[in-house]
């Protein structure tokens, strides 16, 4: 056979491999779990989606005069999975609300980009009609998947300030990394564009990446940081040295940058430049270069 026919058959298996990421995309993006959350802390308020779908959302309103705390997990997709971050939390008196993700928990699916995007929007705009959460300052974190959300929110609702773990510039771009495909070019795999969103951010933004994460590498929050720079977003930064993706939140440092940012560090941060950025991630990209 000539190298002809298999460069051809090359090139088809590879826009196989690529068709096939366009079908599995989403089940690789949202394998969410189905452990439910049951917490003492935590109560469950129903929020009523756009499409029918009644959404469990876990609160605990914690002190009254303390900020409110609306959390977005990652992939894991069951709140159950991130009570190492939430219940520190809860303990030091912050109001803290977990949304669920449909698809996740036993609740009905499928997710999609556009639906958790929504229904993050609805429970935001909840939280104005509960009295023991009206008028109190509203911080929006997000985890992994869930920054994608934070962000989302961040761009179209009023809140306090944003604060971002180990996130993604574009979802897409890791999927590309990680399967040698483009995958930020492929119909149906889903975007999860938070650099897009930076221009629409208007309030502090703190942004932590493990310096070992290897779900997720630095490389992606520092390109995010950038597109929050560029846009003159108040800007601080953790490159946590030795976390990696799925510790970083229960990192006991971490968990006091988090406390002292929600007591009132977010109203010191300011824009930030490329050179200020590249510094701090610098240490976390020698072993991982462009």
């Amino acid at each position: 056979m000539s190298w002809g026919f298999w460069g051809v058959a090359l090139v088809a298996l590879y826009l196989l491999w690529t068709g096939t990421l366009a079908v599995m995309a989403p089940r690789l993006i949202y394998p969410f779990a189905q452990t439910p959350f049951r917490d003492p802390a935590f109560t469950m308020r129903d929020v009523a989606a756009g499409d029918g779908l009644t959404l469990a959302v876990a609160v605990a309103p914690g002190a009254p005069d303390r900020p409110v705390i609306l959390f977005f997990m990652g992939n894991y997709g069951a709140r159950a999975g991130f009570r190492g971050l939430l219940e520190p939390l809860v303990s030091a008196g912050f109001g803290v609300v977990a949304m669920p993700y449909r698809g996740g928990e036993g609740l009905a699916g499928p997710a999609s980009e556009a639906a958790l995007k929504a229904d993050a929007l609805r429970v935001h705009e909840a939280l104005s009609g509960w009295p023991d959460i009206a008028g109190r300052p509203v911080h929006v974190l997000g985890y992994s998947l869930g920054s994608g959300l934070a962000l989302h929110v961040a761009a179209e609702r009023a809140t306090a300030s944003t604060v971002l773990i180990a996130p993604y510039d574009r979802l897409c771009a890791v999927a590309a990394r990680r399967t040698l495909t483009p995958a930020c070019l492929v119909p149906g795999v889903p975007r999860w564009d938070n650099a897009a969103l930076a221009p629409r951010v208007g309030v502090p933004v703190l942004l932590i990446h493990g310096d070992d994460d290897r779900l997720i590498p630095p490389r992606h929050g520092r390109r995010l940081a950038l597109a929050l720079g560029a846009a003159d977003v108040p800007l601080a930064l953790l490159v946590q040295p030795g976390a990696g993706h799925n510790d970083i939140g229960v990192d006991p440092r971490v968990l006091g940058a988090l406390a002292a940012w929600f007591d009132g560090g977010w109203r010191a941060a300011r824009a930030t430049d490329a050179a200020t950025i590249g510094s701090v991630f610098h240490p976390a990209n020698r072993a991982a270069p462009e």
